[in-house]
This record gives structure tokens, sequence and C-alpha cells, in this order.
């Protein structure tokens, strides 16, 4: 009977990462041009909130512009928060500026949207640990060893995973590119394709730029995969947006309170 169950076991995590495999060698497709941020489970506006007043100059939007760069803050912030992988955008009248346009220093900046990586989280928005954090398996470690056995086999739990955008850009743009507004809900195979098509540092371009004038917006992309055919779908959990980001500790690297 044991040798049954572990040939069981085995011929499950060979399909499973067969079928993971297959999906993943698979060319990403270049990203479709962004004018509007995608349907969200959940978004913030952050001129609603203000810095703290013991930890000056980390907030998206500084009160002095001369003294603090809004990329700089977010760049800071998602490396204390550990993420490895994201990637930067300037936005134009008309949404993400493509990568040609974002090395050309004579072209009009209305601001820049950052993308980081899909992440695997909890109930709770908390990011699972290690590399299972980056990985698109389940993560089963909570769950008592006969317990995780026993859901490999019977298949894996639906997961939970999370992809954060943030939108910063010149109130005169604001109506333009639809902030009060969302485009299409998003896929995670887009995602990994915003991802790749980006720039992995702050464009050189913001480093002019004037954020005494902007908007900031926080979007959260929640999915979860399938426990049948291993699918992803975007739903909403209920976390709202300040949820999120304290619980992968943005909101206190950024300094924001009500």
């Amino acid at each position: 009977m044991r040798k049954r169950s572990s040939l069981l076991f085995l011929l499950y995590v060979l399909l499973n990462f067969a079928i993971c495999s297959g999906s993943a060698a698979q060319n990403v497709a270049p990203p479709r041009p962004m004018t509007l941020p995608p349907e969200a489970s959940t978004r913030i506006a952050l001129r609603a909130y203000e810095k703290s007043k013991s930890l000056p100059g980390c907030q998206l939007k500084p009160d002095n512009a001369s003294q603090s760069r809004s990329d700089d803050d977010l760049d800071n912030a998602l490396r204390k928060a550990d993420y490895t992988e994201f990637s930067w955008y300037l936005l134009g009248s008309h949404g993400f500026l493509n990568k040609g346009d974002m090395k050309n220093d004579s072209v009009d900046v209305k601001g820049f949207a950052m993308i980081t990586q899909l992440e695997q989280i909890d109930e709770n928005g908390h990011p699972a640990p290690g590399k299972w954090r980056w990985s698109k398996e389940p993560y089963l470690g909570a769950l008592p060893h006969r317990s995780a056995f026993l859901t490999w086999l019977l298949g894996p739990p639906p997961a939970r995973f999370r992809v954060f955008m943030f939108w910063v850009v010149a109130v005169s743009e604001q109506q333009e590119q639809g902030q009060q507004k969302t485009g299409d809900k998003i896929t995670i195979e887009e995602w990994n394709a915003y991802l790749a098509g980006g720039t992995k540092e702050p464009p050189s371009a913001l480093e002019g730029f004037n954020y005494s004038n902007t908007n900031a917006f926080v979007y959260v992309y929640e999915y979860k995969r399938s426990n049948v055919d291993g699918s992803f779908a975007p739903f909403k959990s209920g976390l709202s947006t300040e949820d999120h980001m304290k619980a992968v500790g943005l909101w206190q690297d950024l300094c924001l309170q009500k």
C-alpha cells in the first residue's frame, strides 16, 4: 500500500511538473500597449495619505519634490521588502512609453509606472516563505506532513498570488489616463511580458521630473491557481490595498499614514 501511494505521488508530481514546464516554455508575447491601468482586485489613491512626520521623505508624493524623489523612495522600499524583480515604465499622455521612447531624453514624461513580479501569498497577504514566494507551485509548508501528502494526492490547493502596480502621474494627465477608470482584466502571462518589457532601474528621464504636482495610485492584482487544472484566474479576496501593503512591509517602508 505504501509503495502504491508513493508511486501515485511520484506520478502526480511528474505530471504537474510537465504541465508547468510546458506553459513556461511558451514564448512570452510582447506586452500590449497599456493606456489604462487594468481592472484591479483593489486600489487606492495615495493623495489621501500623508507621510510619517518622524520619517520624512519616504512617501510616493513628497511634500518637497526637491528633497525627495518618488521613484527613489519606491525603489528603496521594494528592495527592503525583498522584491528581486520589478519593471519600470515612463508614462506619456497615452499611458506606457515603449523602451525606445524611454531612452529618448526629449520625450514628454508625465510620470511613471512600476510593476512587481508575481508572488505567492497567504490569505492575509503575507508572502510565502523563501523560494515559495516566487514559485507558482502551491506552498504546503504550513500543513502537517500527512495532510500535505494527502493534499498532493488529491490535487494542489487553490494557491493565491499577487502583483502590485504603482502609477504616479501628473495631475493634468489624470483624467486623460483614466485614473477614475480601468481597462480590461489582465493575465499573469501578460504581467510576465510587462515585467520583461520595462527597465530594471528607474529610468534616467525621471531625474529631472517634478513630483510636486502628481497623484500616486496603487493597484493590487490578485490571482488564484485552480486545484483542478492549475490555471490562474483573477479574484478579489476582500483584502484592501492597505492590507496588502502592510502585509509585505511597503506601507511602513513608504511611511504612509492617514
